[in-house]
């Protein structure tokens, strides 16, 4: 049985609605290889520098302020994975399915 998820029962399903989102927030910009991977890399750079934060001492994970941060920040990763995905026509849930078979097969000795 699939759970839906606030409407949501796949991944290619949330995909999808990115696309149409990006298509109907920017439309100049929605099928734009290059803008959403410099985006990808952008907001990969904000959850990395929320960790250099919080490995140095300015923030804590025991402050919700500091989770709620770098949730918004690992959202915004997977909006732009997923838009660059839905760009190149390719459903990311499958490509997981086949990367996860692979990577059982070699590090799971009982997989085989």
């Amino acid at each position: 049985m699939v759970e839906v998820v606030n409407g949501y029962s796949s991944l290619r399903e949330i995909q999808k609605q990115i696309g149409e989102d990006s298509k109907s927030f920017f439309p100049e910009l929605a099928d734009d290889l290059v803008h959403h991977v410099l985006g990808l890399c952008g907001e990969a750079g904000e959850v990395a520098n929320l960790f250099k934060k919080v490995q140095r001492g300015d923030l804590s994970f025991e402050e919700e302020d500091t989770i709620s941060m770098f949730l918004d920040e690992l959202a915004d990763v997977l909006i732009y994975t997923l838009s660059i995905a839905e760009v190149i026509g390719v459903d990311l849930g499958e490509c997981y399915r086949v990367k996860r078979e692979y990577n059982q097969s070699r590090f799971n000795p009982e997989f085989q």
